[in-house]
C-alpha cells in the first residue's frame, strides 16, 4: 500500500504538457487511479532507475484503508482504466491479467530530476469530490500564492459552466472544502470617479494560504513578534490541538482559526 507520491517540482509548470494532464479527469475514481499509478511507477523508478519496462501487481493497491478503497474501484475497473490510459507521463502502459508493465515518458523521467513535494495519499483520501481533489494537490505543492482565476476555471474543468459568477461561486465552494482560506479579488470603480475602473495585478486572482504562521496572524488580528509567534505555535501544537490527541496537519485552516479565537478571546 503506499502512502505517498512524490510529485516533482515540474508539474507545477504549466508550460508543460504534464500539468494539465496531471488533472485531466472528470471523475474521482478515475482520478484517485491515476495518482496511484504515477506515485506507484515513480517510486519504482526512483528505486530502480531501469530505463526498460518496469512491472507491478495491481494485487494490494486496494484496500479497506488505503487510497484505492475497494468500494466502488475493483481490479478490472483499474485494468479497463489502463487499457484507455493515453497520458504523457507514461511512453506505454498496459495490463494483463492484473500485472502492469510500463516505461515512464522521456519528458516525465527528465521531470522527475527537478526535486519532489512530497504528498500525503491519505490527505487525498478525506476528500471525495475531484475538483477538491485537484485543488488540494495544487495548494500541497504552492502551499501560498494565488491562482489566476481562469486558469482554475480550466484545471477545475469549470468552462462547462456558462456563467462566471457561477463558476467563482464554485470555485470559493471548492477552497472552502479543502480548508484553505481564500480571497479572490476583482476590478472595483472608484466612488470619486464612477468612469474610472480601478486596476491591479492581483485582481482576477484567487489568493490563499496554507501556512500556519499566516493563518495565526490573521485569527489574532495584530503583528506577532517571532518570540509570540513561537509561543502561539506551541499553545497550537501542546495545548489546544494536543487534547484533542490530534497534530497539526490533520486540522484545516478553519478549525486552527476556531481555536485560536477561542484561546484569545
Amino acid at each position: 500500500m503506499i502512502k505517498y507520491f512524490t510529485a516533482p517540482h515540474e508539474l507545477m509548470n504549466r508550460k508543460k504538457p504534464l500539468h494539465y494532464a496531471l488533472f485531466d479527469f472528470k471523475n474521482t475514481a478515475d482520478m484517485r487511479i491515476f495518482i496511484t499509478l504515477v506515485a506507484y511507477s515513480t517510486m519504482i523508478y526512483r528505486m530502480t532507475k531501469n530505463k526498460n519496462k518496469h512491472i507491478f501487481s495491481l494485487k494490494g493497491l486496494l484496500s479497506d484503508d488505503g487510497f484505492l478503497p475497494r468500494k466502488g474501484i475493483s481490479l478490472e475497473k483499474i485494468g479497463r482504466f489502463i487499457r484507455k490510459l493515453d497520458s504523457p507521463f507514461f511512453e506505454e502502459i498496459t495490463e494483463v491479467r492484473n500485472e502492469v508493465s510500463f516505461k515512464l515518458s522521456k519528458q516525465y523521467k527528465k521531470a522527475i530530476e527537478s526535486g519532489f513535494n512530497k504528498i500525503d495519499l491519505f490527505e487525498l483520501k478525506k476528500i471525495s469530490n475531484v475538483r477538491a481533489i485537484k485543488l488540494k494537490i495544487l495548494t500541497l505543492m504552492k502551499p501560498n500564492g494565488y491562482f489566476d482565476l481562469y486558469y482554475l476555471f480550466k484545471v477545475l474543468d469549470l468552462n462547462g459552466i456558462k456563467r462566471r459568477d457561477h463558476k467563482i461561486t464554485k470555485i470559493h465552494a471548492v477552497f472552502k472544502t479543502i480548508g484553505v482560506k481564500s480571497e479572490y479579488k476583482h476590478p472595483f470603480y472608484n466612488p470619486e470617479n464612477p468612469t474610472e475602473l480601478k486596476k491591479s495585478e492581483e485582481y482576477y486572482k484567487f489568493h490563499y494560504t496554507t501556512s500556519v504562521q499566516d493563518i495565526v496572524k490573521e485569527a489574532i488580528q495584530k503583528p506577532l513578534s517571532d518570540d509570540e509567534l513561537n509561543k502561539v505555535n506551541d499553545l497550537i501544537s501542546e495545548s489546544l490541538i494536543a487534547e484533542e490527541g490530534g497534530c497539526l496537519d490533520e486540522y484545516d485552516s478553519y478549525e486552527i482559526n476556531e481555536m485560536l479565537v477561542n484561546a484569545y478571546s
